[in-house]
């Protein structure tokens, strides 16, 4: 097996780094691995039916990523994190209803 040494690394970058590999469970250099495999899949020939489907929904979106990058360790709070965003996005006008009734139910 190969191995790289990445210089001039954020101290920032570095410290999230280590609290994710935490979160999984495992040390700093296995979460870079995991990382680095989600981020750079082995090149799979396109299914051209899958090419064809269009996400529905966000949550569709954000699902079909999940699944993705199932194996870069994202815990369910991120995916949460990740739809909310996504919905947010995709409906701003639902997201400032719901900090108008957030801030209305607290009077």
């Amino acid at each position: 097996m190969a191995s790289i040494t990445v210089r001039n690394l954020d101290e920032g970058l570095k410290q999230r780094l280590k609290e994710q590999a935490a979160r999984h469970g495992c040390s700093m250099e296995e979460e870079v691995r995991r990382i680095l495999q989600a981020a750079l899949p082995l090149k799979v020939k396109p299914n051209p039916a899958k090419a064809q489907e269009t996400p529905k929904t966000g949550l569709d979106m954000a699902m079909g990523i999940h699944n993705l990058f199932r194996s870069s360790g994202l815990t369910d709070e991120d995916i949460e994190m990740f739809i909310n965003n996504v919905e947010e996005l995709r409906h701003p006008e639902r997201s400032s209803r719901r900090h108008v009734d957030d801030s209305e139910s607290s009077r």
